[in-house]
Parts: structure tokens; sequence; C-alpha cells
């Protein structure tokens, strides 16, 4: 399962989304090198809602400060829609070399909104948009059947759910993902979960995404994680937990 790492980003909750400059180049450089670690997570695109520090309020030249212009397309930027501007010109497109992905996330109320802004944030910038559901246990498994026949309307590459609350328990909550996740495949989008970590069940339900499969393919090809579990609340799924230990110097 490919990991998208989010220390810089959620675990910005922890800063007020003001690291060291010298640390997120160590840190961008040092998992770089971590052939699991698909994407890098900087922090927030041009929101100056909650705070005007770098990693809430990024744009190109503050990537390029943390990448140093390396060339790797492996950075991922974050947007809420309920805070981020609606405006399609304001986003990197794919004529750079930085950043691969765009991560949207819709609280239930938004969503319709949201996915018309990311059909045309996907038309505008041609790179990776993953559409990223908050609250997800906040769904019920009608809802989320109805959201799954719509998916095939939708441009994104990944459709995300992030258990926001960190109540979800997938050794009893999965059957309700089922379907969605069965209709994302055969469309041929890549799926995800950000698991939280508030009542402990973080790796519990990571191993449980390990046992779905689609074929001989997993149903789920992506979770997020942090150091250490860094973010919001209690935090999420730690990368030291997940990552492969055999292939650390």
């Amino acid at each position: 399962m490919e990991i998208i790492d989010v220390t810089l980003r959620d675990g910005g909750h922890a800063v007020d989304f003001d690291w060291p400059i010298e640390f997120a180049k160590t840190y961008y450089e040092t998992l770089s090198a971590l052939e699991e670690i698909k994407t890098i997570e900087l922090g927030y695109w041009g929101q100056t809602s909650k705070t005007s520090n770098m990693f809430y309020n990024l744009d190109f030249e503050k990537v390029c400060d943390v990448t140093n212009r390396s060339g790797r397309k492996n950075v991922s930027i974050m947007i809420d829609y309920h805070y981020c501007s609606h405006n399609v010109k304001d986003y990197p497109t794919d004529q750079q070399s930085e950043i691969s992905m765009i991560r949207m996330c819709s609280r239930k109320e938004d969503m319709d909104d949201a996915v018309e802004f990311g059909k045309e944030l996907k038309s505008y910038t041609n790179i990776n948009v993953s559409f990223n559901i908050f609250n997800a246990s906040n769904y019920e498994k009608e809802e989320l059947n109805e959201i799954a026949t719509k998916v095939k309307d939708w441009p994104f590459d990944y459709v995300y759910f992030a258990d926001t609350h960190g109540d979800l328990d997938l050794t009893k909550d999965w059957n309700k993902f089922n379907h969605i996740f069965m209709a994302c495949n055969y469309l041929g989008k890549k799926t995800g979960f950000h698991l939280h970590d508030h009542s402990g069940m973080a790796m519990v339900n990571y191993r449980e995404l390990l046992k779905k499969f689609w074929g001989q393919e997993k149903m789920v090809h992506s979770t997020d994680t942090s150091v250490r579990g860094m973010g919001k609340g209690s935090g999420n799924l730690k990368l030291e937990h997940v990552v492969n230990k055999d292939k650390l110097a």
C-alpha cells in the first residue's frame, strides 16, 4: 500500500504551521529516499483563515524553497473547499515538476459544490486531484452507496475518506464502505483512508485495509501517515509503525 506522508501538513496543527524551513528541507529529502512514500504533503495551499504561516499558506515559490527544485514531482498540497480559493487560476498546473497532486477535502454539506469545483480544478491543472471526504463515520451505508453511483462522473484520480473523529472500527464498519470502494476500483480510481488515532484504532484499521483485495490487487491503494502520529486532535497513523524497517539505514 502506498504511503502519503502528511507530517508537515497535518502535523502542522502542532506548530501553527510554522515549521523551521531547514527542518522541512531535511525532512523532505529524508522521506523522498523512502521507496514506500510516494507523496509528501507539504501543507495547505494559499489559505489564511486560520493562520498566515508558511505551511498553511503555500505558493509555488514556498514549495520550491522546501524541495530545492528537485524535480521529483512527489509533492502534494491540500485545500479545504470550505476555506480555499475557488479561482482555478490560483493553483499550479502540470507545467511544473514539483507538485504531483492537489487533495481537496469536503464536508458533507459542501459536497455537490466541491465536486463541481474539483472538476474545474482537474481540467485546468491537469495534475492528479484527490477528492477527500471528511468525517467518514458520519455517513450511513445508503449515503455512501448513493455517492458510489456518482463516482463514474468524477474526473478525480483518488477518492479518499478521512476518519476525522478517529472513531471508525473497520473490523465492524467496513461493510458500509465496500460498495463505493468496489465502484472506484472498477472505474480505475485509486482509493485511500486518512486514519486518525483518537480511539487507538489507527493501526487496527490499517491492518484491516491490508486484507481488502480487488481480485489480485489491493482494494485500498493508499493511506496517510505522520511521524509519531503528529496531527490534529490525537493524531494519525504512525509512519514508523508501517514503513518497511528492512530498508531503513
